[in-house]
């Protein structure tokens, strides 16, 4: 059930809603690009990478939109925006490092970036009006309360963005404390597992592995995503995607090497993956392994992720 405005417009949403919100930063984000091109125009190349460095807050916009609304459209069959979207605000962020990285290294190299930052500045503020007037109307018209209250839980894990601070949204937070209540209740965390090397409660599972060094991710075998463990945030993984196909929680360019992936972990053409990479300039090793079971069945995939940043300063 929606019981939000049927108009439409996001300047009616209560204070606290995600979308009023995601509005208020593209306020912000609107005002910083003003600030980027009067100082590309001046020539103040000190003022353009400060204004530059600020346009990464973008990683936490484009991420709420790109991780938790669009996944939810996917669910109402709404694909074509959010796939191309995802995709738009990939070459954004990449563009946005490939001119700040040499400017950050010599002030002098701005006049060769001149005509790229124009056109940066102009992407952006494409993609704001795309957002506000095909992704926010979408949203509005088709998600229920409930959505909405899970994703202000989710938008709550992203850093604020554009000197925007999220505000309190009563009815979203007593829903989530009634919902963190359930699983809390201790008839649950007091049961019992049973495991072929000894028991535990389902209380102590939590909090073990709410200590191990990895962010764990498991995708059942027809492709949905089942449970997540992400203490290290080192991908986004909001709750709100639970039950998803997990195709749905990957941009447009990942989906047929995840497509492959599965494939051949169900074929036993192989049953594991990793891959070692920087991300957002930290060391991060990824592995995948298929899960069977006692009768070689594939019954899905899990996914480790692990920061190695700690690991490989022991050896310095």
């Amino acid at each position: 059930m929606n019981t939000l405005p049927l108009n439409n417009d996001v300047t009616a949403l209560p204070a606290g809603h995600p979308l009023k919100l995601m509005q208020q930063e593209n306020i912000g984000l609107a005002k910083l690009l003003d600030d980027l091109a009067a100082a590309a125009t001046d020539g103040d190349a000190t003022a353009v990478c400060a204004h530059l460095q600020k346009c990464y807050q973008l990683y936490s916009h484009y991420g709420k939109k790109d991780t938790v609304l669009v996944p939810v459209l996917y669910t109402y069959g709404v694909t074509g925006p959010g796939q191309i979207m995802w995709d738009m605000d990939d070459a954004i962020k990449d563009e946005l490092s490939a001119i700040y990285r040499p400017l950050q290294e010599d002030a002098a190299n701005l006049p060769l970036y001149q005509g790229r930052l124009q056109k940066l500045c102009q992407d952006i503020s494409a993609m704001i009006a795309k957002e506000e007037q095909i992704v926010f109307n979408q949203c509005l018209r088709l998600f229920t309360d409930t959505q909405w209250y899970q994703i202000y839980g989710d938008f709550a894990e992203f850093a604020p963005a554009f000197d925007v601070q999220p505000s309190p949204w009563e009815p979203a937070a007593a829903w989530l404390a009634a919902q963190q209540a359930t699983v809390d209740s201790e008839d649950i965390l007091s049961s019992t597992i049973t495991l072929p090397t000894g028991t535990c409660t389902i209380g102590e599972l939590r909090r073990i592995l709410a200590l191990l060094p990895l962010d764990i991710t498991f995708i059942d075998a027809q492709g949905r995503l089942r449970f997540f463990s992400n203490e290290g945030h080192i991908f986004d993984r909001p709750k709100v995607v639970l039950g998803q196909d997990i195709m749905n929680c990957h941009p447009p360019r990942i989906i047929p090497v995840v497509q492959n992936l599965l494939a051949d972990f169900r074929a036993h053409k192989r049953d594991h993956l990793t891959v070692a990479r920087r991300i957002k300039g930290r060391p991060i090793m990824v592995t995948y392994r298929a899960v069977y079971d006692t009768a070689g069945t594939y019954i899905g995939t899990v996914e480790f992720v692990q920061d190695c940043q700690d690991i490989l300063d022991k050896f310095k």
